[in-house]
């Protein structure tokens, strides 16, 4: 396999990132198994964990799931028990922040992302809730209208009240079809789960590729996992083994700064 450690070196600026994530990682991941709440890698983060035991070498981010119903005590948890030195952070915490899922940040450094709103953070990890949905079809056709009022809120920093409030009053009949679908999953049943309604992510799992968890290692420890990890890749990757090329190895942030 190709050599990649020019990507992440130790004493790089993406190694230190990315060790400052693992922190992040192994505190939640103790503050879910103390209190019961299941989680586990996900995307890119799990990815990195079958083929290269650890991150993706040129990798920036670090992805865990949540199932939905469990977010806000997970929530509540994270607010109570993270050390000082670390923020939950989603849009109802921060009100110009308008993704649909929530991050545990560093205090103690500074990431500047694509569509920040302006919000101040530092090196994070991203927990996404995971929902039962009918089926990948209906997923992406909700997804359409509700991520019209969603994107209109985070290109509103800056902006005008007027626009703001269209955007925000917008929300609530866009917000119909999900409940709708939610509904009809409670009525119908359903063995798909999928990330969040408006988050441009169609690719439903099977819950029994995701249950019941294992662990798996991740950077010399250990964290949990979908049951079955090669089938839950390939539905989101295809052949995840192959390595991209150079040209797409892409990085999310555009520059990360420590402040000790």
């Amino acid at each position: 396999m190709e050599d990649f450690s020019h990507y992440n070196a130790e004493g790089t600026q993406l190694r230190r990132a990315q060790n400052k994530m693992l922190d992040i990682l192994k505190i939640v991941s103790e503050i879910c198994d103390k209190n019961g709440i299941p989680y586990w890698l996900e995307g890119g983060t799990l990815l990195g964990a079958v083929r290269h035991k650890g991150f993706i070498p040129w990798d920036d981010d670090l992805d865990i799931c949540v199932l939905r119903k469990d977010m806000h005590r997970l929530k509540k948890c994270l607010i109570k028990e993270l050390p000082s030195d670390y923020e939950f952070l989603d849009r109802f915490t921060k009100w110009n922040y308008a993704r649909l899922y929530a991050k545990v940040c560093d205090k103690k450094s500074n990431v500047v992302e694509p569509d920040r709103n302006g919000i101040e953070y530092g090196v994070f990890i991203d927990i996404f809730p995971v929902e039962r949905v009918l089926s990948q079809r209906t997923k992406k056709i909700v997804d359409a209208m509700y991520r019209i009022p969603i994107k209109g809120m985070r290109g509103c920093y800056g902006k005008s009240f007027v626009i703001k409030s269209v955007f925000m009053l917008m929300y609530i009949p866009m917000s119909i079809p999900v409940l709708i679908s939610r509904l009809l999953v409670r009525i119908l049943g359903s063995k798909n789960y999928a990330l969040p309604y408006g988050k441009k992510a169609y690719n439903t799992i099977p819950s029994k590729f995701i249950f019941p968890l294992k662990k798996i290692k991740f950077e010399g420890l250990l964290f949990s996992a979908p049951d079955n990890p090669d089938k839950y890749l390939r539905r989101l990757f295809g052949d995840y083994m192959v390595i991209p090329p150079e040209e797409k190895r892409l990085v999310h942030t555009s520059s990360i700064t420590f402040f000790d």
